[in-house]
């Protein structure tokens, strides 16, 4: 797995010490974040677990092709995210990196007229077969953190939310219909336009 965005490591951690196999490779811009991480929750000692202090897309560039399962992005800093982190030439190198039956899997915060999450949605379907959006099924109204999930190969949205259920986690996917309607007429966020700052202050 290719996580984008560190944070606290949480998921690959967790990877670590639950799954028996698998690689994780995490690329964190902020070396502050590094250094915070290290000090006050140490990293699991393992060589599974690799951390980069880059820029996530110059990461990816320098990665050979078909040579990770799983890209994970969650890149936000609050409610803002990095606008050349959300372009179809990013995720065009993120397919090259994918195997075949890769997935992307983005953590996308967004409230209201969901005008980025719709943007981004329509961005990774102008490169793969099949795009599932999860939100948390108890959510009263319109916002917040959604799961994006991406790839050539089909995925079974019921499967995921009876895992994330597993784990204690209240997930549900949108309707195929409430997606084809998020993604009907938004932007392709693209290097030449990508105006992801907007597409969060201009809400409706």
């Amino acid at each position: 797995m290719l996580h984008v965005g560190g944070g606290a490591m949480t998921l690959p951690r967790y990877q670590v010490a639950y799954r028996e196999a698998g690689a994780n490779s995490v690329v964190e811009i902020d070396p502050g974040v590094v250094e915070l991480v290290r000090e006050r929750l140490p990293l699991p000692d393992s060589d599974r677990l690799t951390v980069d202090v880059q820029d996530g897309r110059v990461a990816v560039a320098g990665l050979e092709t078909d040579s990770y399962d799983v890209y994970v992005g969650d890149a936000f800093g609050g409610v803002a995210a990095p606008w050349h982190l959300a372009t179809a030439e990013t995720f065009a190198d993120v397919d090259r990196v994918l195997r075949p039956d890769g997935l992307v899997a983005l953590n996308i915060i967004d409230y209201e007229g969901l005008d980025f999450l719709a943007a981004e949605v329509a961005t990774l379907r102008t490169l793969f077969d099949h795009v599932e959006v999860l939100t948390h099924d108890d959510r009263p109204v319109p916002g917040g953190n959604f799961v994006v999930l991406a790839s050539d190969t089909p995925i079974d949205p019921a499967a995921v939310e009876a895992a994330a259920a597993e784990h204690g986690g209240g997930m549900r996917a949108l309707t195929p219909e409430r997606v084809d309607e998020l993604a009907e007429g938004a932007q392709v966020l693209t290097d030449d336009h990508a105006p992801v700052d907007q597409l969060f202050t201009g809400r409706s």
